[in-house]
């Protein structure tokens, strides 16, 4: 497995990410992990992760050989939610959130990508947005469920100045950075029904207090003030010298390479893909805005997204033998869509796999009467094979019990 182009896939996420082998050696990290720890790649490649993830002298080190991670890489388990403290190369105390996916690093190796966020300490602490030599960091924003935006590690668009109107605006030139937006259509976004002097006259004043509000805060985090909003032939648009990470983005760059991976043969690294994607999805996309019309299409074409995703998912997973780990993403793809028949099904499948046959047949009646409750349908040919197939299965089984010879090798 090449482990630099298994980075790629986390490399434009706005969380750290870095692969390690079996031993804890760091042999992948991504521009995240640059830019919340401080350390460059170069700095990290070939060093023990215990080594570079060392708290304060102050602090206990859960960061050894013999680390909880490196255990359950060991046992072949993944991480969730593992809390540590560690030290930026500029000596700030950050407070960590890490998890992991297993990988397979040849015929009998393993190791793991571990994915890291900073999280607030109670005082308000968290990681420093400021990166090595002064340079800018990345905006990270986040569209799935609500919408909220880092410079490096830190909230923006938070505070007095960032009023919920400015909040809308700049959130509509983020969505839109790949393309200037007309004049009238923000108008028409932020004042709707307005007249055109009137439309116009806000929007004036509206551009204005947003480049307001983020030259304050380049002023607080310590950066050098600088523009946010530019305009050409009566359409406004982002500096283009202001970089940024959108999750939405990198879903769909994660699902595509995926997809990608999966035609090409490679169902580990498909599968490191898809979990990526999944991660990113945080709930529905600008769910602060449902009614606003604008978002809809964009919304359920993203909700198919992680519905096909999350198939993806499950089924490399159980031909990896991780049947409860089908089964939940399943369960979790039907909270978003119960309709969605085929995830029914599936979910099925799994659940008889595993031996949970009552429960497979319990699913089917779920599925029964949610199709006829939400649609007035009844199941379709192939989810009634699948039912048939199972019921066949427990009545099989059932009666092996009571078969000697079933029992015979």
């Amino acid at each position: 497995m090449q482990t630099q182009d298994l980075l790629n896939v986390f490399d434009r996420a706005s969380e750290g990410a870095f692969v390690i082998s079996q031993t804890g050696t760091i042999i992948g990290w991504n521009e995240a992990a640059q830019h919340v720890l401080g350390y460059a790649r170069h700095q990290v490649l070939g060093r023990p992760c215990f080594d570079v993830f060392q708290p304060p002298p102050s602090v206990p080190t859960k960061c050894r050989p013999d680390c909880a991670i490196l255990k359950a890489i060991a046992a072949g388990r993944p991480i969730h939610e593992h809390k540590l403290v560690a030290q930026r190369r500029d000596g700030a105390t950050l407070h960590l959130s890490c998890s992991s996916v297993l990988l397979p690093l040849g015929e009998r190796a393993r190791g793991a990508v571990i994915i890291f966020r900073p999280e607030e300490t109670e005082g308000g602490d968290s990681a420093l947005a400021s990166t090595p030599d002064g340079v800018l960091p990345s905006l990270a924003v986040r569209c799935f469920g609500s919408f909220e935006v880092f410079l490096g590690t830190m909230p923006v668009a938070e505070g007095p100045l960032w009023r919920p109107r400015v909040r809308a605006l700049f959130k509509h030139l983020i969505l839109s950075r790949h393309q200037p937006l007309p004049r009238s259509v923000l108008i028409e976004r932020l004042w709707p029904g307005a007249d055109e002097f009137v439309g116009r006259r806000n929007l004036k004043v509206l551009v204005h207090e947003l480049n307001q509000a983020w030259e304050a805060t380049l002023s607080s985090l310590g950066h050098e003030p600088q523009p946010l909003v530019a305009h050409s032939d009566g359409s406004y648009f982002l500096s283009p010298q202001v970089e940024m990470r959108v999750d939405v983005e990198q879903f769909q760059e994660a699902w595509l390479m995926g997809r990608r991976l999966e035609e090409r043969g490679e169902p580990d690294r498909a599968l490191v893909a898809y979990l990526q994607a999944r991660d990113l999805y945080q709930g529905d996309y600008l769910a602060a805005d449902v009614y606003e019309d604008w978002s809809v299409a964009a919304r359920e074409r993203l909700q198919e997204v992680y519905l096909d995703l999350s198939r993806r998912t499950a089924r490399l997973l159980s031909e990896d033998g991780a049947l409860d780990e089908s089964i939940r993403h399943c369960r979790e793809a039907l909270a978003v869509d119960p309709c969605r028949e085929d995830l029914h099904r599936d979910l099925m499948g799994y659940l008889a796999r595993a031996g949970r046959r009552a429960e497979a047949l319990r699913q089917y009646r779920v599925c029964r009467s949610v199709l006829w409750r939400e649609l007035e349908a009844a199941p379709s040919s192939e989810t009634e094979a699948v039912y048939q197939g199972i019921l066949r299965g427990a009545r099989d089984h059932a009666n092996g019990d009571r078969i000697p010879a079933l029992e015979k090798e």
